[in-house]
């Protein structure tokens, strides 16, 4: 089944993406390989997936962090909203840093 034939996969691009040590060829199963568009846009979705959180979350939490910690009550009329290519750009920018 072509679904099934997909999400072995996606999995098995998964597994690859976690790291750890090098497997070694004897091993791992045969006629396993890396199947590059899965890769790529599970790749791409879990980036995604993360500047959604990451935009929301900001968006959600900060002007409430601005009021319970700021000395002025009017610090949140300079409040701008994260837009979610500034979400992906920061995703991006922390995981540079992290990896």
């Amino acid at each position: 089944m072509v679904i099934s034939s997909i999400t072995d996969k996606a999995a098995y691009a998964l597994s690859q993406m976690l790291g750890g040590a090098k497997k070694n060829v004897i091993t791992s199963s045969p006629g396993k390989t890396v199947h590059f568009p899965t890769f790529f846009l599970l790749t791409l979705f879990i980036l995604l997936l993360r500047a959604l959180i990451v935009y929301w979350g900001y968006n959600a939490l900060m002007p409430k962090f601005i009021v319970t910690l700021g000395n002025e009550p009017n610090n949140l009329r300079h409040f701008r909203e994260l837009n979610f290519g500034e979400a992906v750009l920061l995703v991006i920018s922390i995981q540079c840093l992290v990896n």
